[in-house]
């Protein structure tokens, strides 16, 4: 079966039409805060320590030294935590965090199957669900063959690492101390995200969306895992989201895609929230419904 690159895709923010409501789902909450607060005050202790330690006699200039790289280091992250948001748009999602455009991700509505659609109440168990990186290295699938498609940046192999190579999981966005998480299939994130689609898979070998169409072929001979990597003729992947307030992030995203004329999207708020998704870790990485 041939099959070529998409072509519901999103290729600018201005293409993804006006912004119905802007929803940042990775904000800080009461314990967020509460941890950050409590590891800025541990840090400066720590560094002073290690300062006192390594240096008997003017210990401040290393303590200040270290504190502002310490600072700066640890900074980074908690900005892009605060700073991710989900732009709910006329014609689709727009996913970013940090400035710049590797981090951002276009997802066209006729692109969510809202039949995909979850609540996850335990988020904390995501290192259990079978994209996650450390999982497809060391877990064997009862489908093979997924373990090199389902993380977005494949084929990448750190040298310390053995078996088969993997990348980032790009689908994922989560807070450890989120409350709450959704999950639906969608447009795959090499392709949502024009930066990423131009990248080149590995030292001289092809882009990465030639790499995941060229994964997709092989797969698609297998009747079981098409619904997995298709949906509208269009290779998609299961997206996650951390949040507090899961209904309010799919009441607003179900409202938008009916309004852009997707009619199949309406209800799927409420049946997510009626049917949470809560099975044991051990369970997860097995169960095609994360598919």
């Amino acid at each position: 079966m041939s099959f070529r690159e998409p072509e519901s895709l999103i290729q600018s923010v201005a293409q993804a039409g006006a912004v119905r409501s802007t929803i940042y789902p990775l904000k800080p909450n009461r314990r967020g805060w509460a941890g950050i607060a409590a590891f800025w005050l541990v840090l400066p202790v720590t560094v002073l320590v290690i300062s006192l330690a390594a240096s008997v006699h003017g210990a401040l200039d290393p303590f200040f030294i270290m504190l502002g790289i310490a600072t700066l280091g640890v900074l980074y992250p908690v900005l892009a935590l605060v700073r991710t948001r989900i732009r709910i748009c006329e014609h689709g999602l727009i996913v970013d965090s940090v400035p710049g455009r590797s981090r951002r991700f276009l997802i066209p509505y006729l692109t969510i199957d809202s039949g995909s659609v979850m609540v996850h109440p335990t988020p904390s168990r995501g290192g259990a669900y079978r994209y996650k990186p450390l999982t497809a290295a060391t877990k064997r699938y009862p489908w093979p063959g997924l373990d090199r498609f389902v993380l977005a940046a494949c084929p990448l192999r750190p040298k310390i690492s053995l078996g088969p190579p993997y990348g980032q999981p790009l689908n994922i966005w989560g807070a450890p101390y989120s409350r709450h998480g959704i999950s639906f299939r969608a447009l795959h994130p090499v392709f949502a995200s024009p930066w990423w689609r131009a990248r080149p898979a590995v030292r001289d070998h092809p882009p990465r969306a030639q790499w995941v169409l060229g994964t997709l072929r092989m797969l698609l001979d297998r009747p079981e895992l098409r619904p997995v990597l298709v949906f509208n003729d269009q290779p998609v992947m299961r997206w996650m989201f951390g949040t507090d307030r899961p209904e309010d992030l799919l009441r607003e995203i179900e409202t938008a895609m009916v309004a852009s004329g997707v009619a199949e999207a309406a209800g799927f708020a409420a049946h997510a929230m009626a049917n949470p998704y809560d099975r044991p870790p051990r369970d997860i990485p097995d169960d095609p419904q994360l598919w």
